[in-house]
């Protein structure tokens, strides 16, 4: 299905509604919701590129509440410095691969998200080794984030780790995913995934997500918000088997 430029428009707006809503009511869940929902209808590539720019500003907006920005910058410098490079230098691989091969790299993160996240069980990683433990996660976290936009397995696995408080979980969940925009932002630029075509749909993606994020604050407070999340991500669960079905069968 082709869409017109204002049916596009309209179309992404919708979609970063909800994916805002989500966002505002967890913490998390942009890319996974926009792109999951995006990819009914366009590539994987435009689904990447459109998302790019209302991530970006939803996680600015989401630091932007943290009480002691430099704290969370310093507490998870390691973290941010191995994400930043190594999303960057795997983003360049993106254009180079298949739509089937994109995918099935959406698919399986979808998947491994909705699995991980519906376990609740944090991976104990040891205090002692924890610049170890950024390292090796935010390599991690780059190279999934630099394929699919979304980098969130790894971070939350390591988060969880950590027993948080829920502010503290946003704060540094807000951070992490803002660090990886910035470098997966050039990497996109420099082999061409960002385009003047995209510019309306992200805008209208932006403000959008926005709205949305304070729907989902206010929801946050009038709902179970326990059994949203379980529904949200078996839904998660189910869209990723689909995804990853079409595309093993167009392999």
């Amino acid at each position: 299905m082709i869409l017109d430029d204002v049916s596009l428009i309209f179309f992404v707006g919708g979609i970063y509604l909800i994916a805002g809503t989500i966002k505002g009511l967890l913490g998390l869940g942009l890319p996974t919701t926009a792109l999951t929902l995006m990819t009914f209808i366009l590539s994987p590539i435009q689904a990447l590129s459109i998302n790019l720019i209302p991530m970006f500003v939803a996680n600015i907006w989401q630091l932007s509440r943290a009480e002691n920005i430099r704290k969370v910058v310093t507490s998870y410098a390691y973290f941010a410095i191995s994400l930043s490079f190594s999303i960057f230098a795997f983003s360049f691989l993106t254009v180079r691969l298949s739509t089937a091969m994109l995918q099935l790299a959406v698919a399986s993160s979808v998947i491994l998200f909705s699995l991980y996240n519906l376990s609740q069980r944090p991976i104990p990683l040891s205090p002692d080794r924890d610049k170890l433990w950024q390292i090796l996660f935010g390599f991690a976290a780059g190279v999934m984030g630099a394929l699919t936009s979304m980098w969130a397995v790894p971070l939350v696995i390591y988060l969880l780790s950590k027993n948080l408080t829920p502010r503290a979980f946003v704060e540094a969940a807000g951070f992490l995913l803002l660090v990886g925009c910035l470098p997966l932002s050039v990497g996109y630029l420099v082999t061409g995934l960002i385009t003047t075509d995209i510019l309306y749909p992200a805008l209208a993606g932006i403000i959008a997500a926005l709205l949305g994020f304070q729907i989902g604050e206010h929801l946050r407070q009038k709902i179970d918000g326990a059994l949203f999340r379980r529904i949200l991500l078996w839904f998660f669960f189910v869209m990723g088997i689909r995804m990853l079905l079409v595309a093993l069968s167009s392999v």
